[in-house]
């Protein structure tokens, strides 16, 4: 009986070896694939697309030069900054649920998963960081800091002349102007509102 109990035990170690190695393989993909342009590259374009949307939020704190000084709870946010909120997120959980479904996990078992692994004594600095990075992002507070920064840039490149703001700027949710592609259509401009 007593080589029953040990072979039972040895078992148990190797199922918990087996799932921890799945465990950080899947980890490894995930951090492969969330810090890929093809997952990144969307939501940098969905801030620069939504940033107009905080940009009265950005010109009351273009003096801080930090954005997580704008995240205080005086700051009255607007009904358009919790819409944009809420559609990021469910791009974000979309696109985070697609590489999970093709992974054969899902976002319970994954952040599940997650906790685990921020647990382990042995994680490393690129696995605690990268979970710290997902976390934060389904957070609105980072979200929020995150459009400001964007918004204040928006600001930046109109007030160089990089981004012309014509009469029919878009509204909340819609991107405001369009980036000039070159010296010409600046000049081109300019020439049009010297005539009128």
């Amino acid at each position: 009986m007593p080589a029953e109990s040990k072979f039972d035990g040895d078992c148990d170690v190797d199922e918990a070896q087996a799932k921890s190695d799945a465990q950080s393989a899947l980890l490894k993909r995930a951090m492969a694939y969330c810090w890929s342009e093809a997952f990144l590259g969307q939501f940098r374009k969905y801030f620069k697309d939504n940033a107009g949307v905080f940009e009265e939020h950005a010109r009351e704190h273009m003096n801080l030069s930090k954005t997580e000084d704008v995240v205080v709870p005086t700051v009255e946010h607007e009904l358009s900054h919790h819409q944009c909120f809420t559609e990021y997120l469910e791009m974000f959980d979309s696109s985070l649920d697609g590489f999970l479904e093709e992974e054969g996990s899902d976002g319970p078992e994954f952040f599940q998963q997650l906790e685990e692994c921020m647990e382990k004594p042995d994680i490393t600095p690129e696995e605690s960081l990268f979970i710290k990075c997902l976390l934060a992002s389904a957070d609105y507070d980072s979200f929020y800091s995150v459009m400001v920064k964007e918004a204040k840039n928006l600001i930046l490149m109109k007030n160089a002349g990089k981004i012309y703001e014509g009469p029919n700027v878009g509204g909340a949710g819609e991107s405001k102007g369009g980036e000039l592609e070159d010296d010409e259509d600046f000049e081109e401009i300019e020439a049009k509102d010297s005539r009128k």
